[in-house]
């Protein structure tokens, strides 16, 4: 019995007397008890990528707080990855949202508040009209004239915000602006201007 045992020793060490593994796993998964394989079994770094199955990450996985921005990589945060009504005010920062985020014609007459400043009421022009002193105009239809008000007394002001087109007139109705006795033409789009009467000498002067 006892050489027995040693032959079949001797068939599992080599020459030098180390015993010999074999390639085969030497613990099988038939042979794992089920929840045998417990977190402190797994030495730290073993768990790879190659090692999770595809879509074996789900949301049940990942702890709260867990996926921070150093986790999230340069322009994975795309549009189809942001749900509907996600972006709310409170998360755009102050001064984010410039004239170039604000695409063409969407500064529309229904966006505009009835009153734009304290005590001053907005009317929308659609049409060629002539304004009333200490009122805020926003024209918003192209190739339009605001004539100025007739006979005005110093420190009267008339405000005119313009859309997307640079062609209003502002008409000067006998009076100069800037000192000078001719229209005023608004040439920039999305433009906002107030003129104050001054005297006759100067006239309306833009502030």
């Amino acid at each position: 019995m006892a050489k027995s045992k040693a032959r079949h020793m001797g068939d599992m060490m080599g020459a030098d007397g180390i015993v010999k593994t074999t390639s085969a796993p030497a613990v099988a998964t038939a042979r794992l008890a089920t929840g045998s394989v417990t977190t402190d079994k797994i030495a730290d770094v073993n768990v790879t990528t190659a090692k999770i199955a595809d879509v074996n990450v789900t949301t049940a996985k990942i702890a709260d707080v867990n996926v921070t921005t150093a986790k999230i990589a340069d322009v994975n945060v795309t549009t189809a990855k942001i749900a509907d009504a996600n972006v709310t005010t409170t998360k755009i920062a102050d001064a984010n949202v410039t004239t170039a985020k604000i695409a063409n014609n969407s500064v529309t007459s229904d966006k505009v508040t009835d009153t734009l400043a304290v005590g001053v009421p907005t009317t929308i022009v659609s049409s060629s009209t002539t304004a009333v002193a200490n009122n805020h105009y926003f024209i918003d239809t192209a190739t339009q004239t605001l004539t100025l008000p007739a006979s005005p007394t110093a420190g009267q002001k008339v405000s005119v915000t313009v859309g997307d087109f640079t062609d209003t007139t502002v008409a000067r109705n006998s009076e100069k602006i800037a000192s000078a006795a001719s229209d005023l033409v608004i040439d920039v789009a999305n433009m906002g201007i107030t003129l104050c009467y001054t005297n006759a000498s100067r006239g309306w002067v833009v502030l």
